[in-house]
């Protein structure tokens, strides 16, 4: 019973983490996907204001242009603004006149990588906090739930050994010792080394039995040996 209440225990706390994970995983996904998709539009966004060429440049715009509204950074206060900001600056660029956008864009530059860089980090936190930790807390508990089973298991085969030692083998030797007080030869006294007091009780009785039992056989073979004289 106590094996099996181990075991039912440990099964629950594995499908506790089961589920735990079923709901982090996924969001920590979707928040390492958010963070690449930003820092993603950035590194565009830079490319079209900074490169050397006006093909590059394009080449930024047009990327930003096409999946800067498909993505849930909308959706988020602070990146949705930095988003509106980035397109604001880059709405009616003029390649030619691009260094008037270039301290602007260094300053937004700096805030979109801070909020990928806090992205990846609250997905790498709530991983390490909701999965990792409660990974580690099952296994120090299946840890020690293990070294209490077997000590349980020792406890047990402990239990029966001194139950067979002092309940089961005794009566066994008591039947052994009482079929030989009739033979010629019957055993010395009875040792069962047994520490119970009903036991103890009875291998006394035998004793007692066993003394009486002998003296009469020595009373029968003095009487037996006066007769043949």
């Amino acid at each position: 019973l106590y094996s099996a209440w181990i075991i039912r225990d440990q099964l629950e706390t594995i499908k506790i983490v089961t589920d735990l994970k079923k709901d982090t995983v996924p969001q920590m996904i979707n928040q390492l996907r958010m963070a690449r998709d930003l820092d993603s539009l950035r590194f565009e966004a830079d490319k079209a204001i900074h490169s050397d060429t006006k093909e590059r440049s394009d080449q930024g715009l047009y990327y930003v242009s096409t999946h800067v509204y498909g993505l849930d950074l909308l959706n988020d206060p602070v990146t949705g603004a930095l988003i509106a900001e980035l397109t604001d600056l880059l709405n009616g660029f003029d390649y030619a006149n691009r260094h008037d956008h270039v301290l602007a864009w260094d300053s937004l530059s700096e805030r979109l990588k801070s909020a990928a860089d806090q992205m990846a980090f609250e997905a790498i936190a709530l991983k390490n906090t909701s999965i990792d930790s409660v990974e580690t807390d099952l296994s120090k508990s299946m840890y020690s739930s293990i070294v209490l089973l077997l000590l349980g298991i020792a406890l047990q085969l402990l239990t029966l050994w001194y139950v067979g030692r002092a309940f089961i083998a005794p009566p066994k030797k008591m039947g052994l010792h009482l079929k030989k007080l009739d033979t010629a030869r019957p055993d010395p006294v009875l040792d069962l080394k047994s520490r119970t007091r009903e036991i103890t009780s009875i291998e006394n009785a035998i004793n007692r039995l066993g003394a009486v039992l002998a003296a009469l056989a020595l009373t029968i073979q003095r009487w037996n040996r006066q007769q043949g004289c």
